[in-house]
């Protein structure tokens, strides 16, 4: 288990957290109830193909100004604090309900334990591409703010549906 609060890529190289041990992978925070932030700089890309453990209420933020993919176990993220993309693009496998261990971890459905974008004008987007076989839903009411995307394109005959959007000030 890699653990840190934060984790900073930068350059012109694709970055790739993989399993290749027999042991399970995963990102974890390395104080309880903190949140980790993810830092995507790099024009190549990251790629993270471990879960995000919950160590305490911790959440995620991702901040940058290039695409973050998680190709990960698709219900294996526990952390259950808030998913903040700040900026930059967040490609996730799988959503689900409130509560439920997903791509972007077990937060609440609530509003504000999942938000896109910032009062910047720096495009902020949560890209849902499935499982490539199901399609998702969830009940999280997913709050917005200035330049916020969501693309649900997913795979050819998947659809992702949403409960709910709330604008954030």
């Amino acid at each position: 288990v890699l653990t840190s609060d934060g984790w900073d890529f930068n350059g012109s190289n694709s970055y790739t957290i993989t399993n290749t041990g027999a042991a399970t992978a995963a990102l974890k925070s390395s104080t309880l109830n903190a949140t980790i932030a993810l830092n995507n700089f790099s024009t190549g890309g990251v790629t993270i193909n471990v879960p995000i453990l919950a160590n305490g209420t911790g959440g995620l933020t991702l901040n940058g100004t290039n695409i973050t993919t998680f190709t990960g176990p698709s219900n294996a993220s526990t952390y259950t604090g808030a998913t903040t993309i700040t900026s930059g693009t967040l490609k996730v496998k799988k959503l689900a309900n409130g509560g439920v261990n997903s791509s972007i971890g077990a937060g609440a459905a609530a509003a504000g334990s999942t938000i896109i974008g910032s009062t910047a004008a720096t495009l902020a987007t949560l890209a849902w591409v499935g499982d490539g076989t199901n399609s998702d839903s969830t009940n999280r009411i997913v709050s917005l703010g200035v330049s916020a995307a969501i693309d649900g394109s997913g795979t050819a005959g998947t659809v992702v549906n949403f409960a709910g959007t709330t604008a954030v000030g």
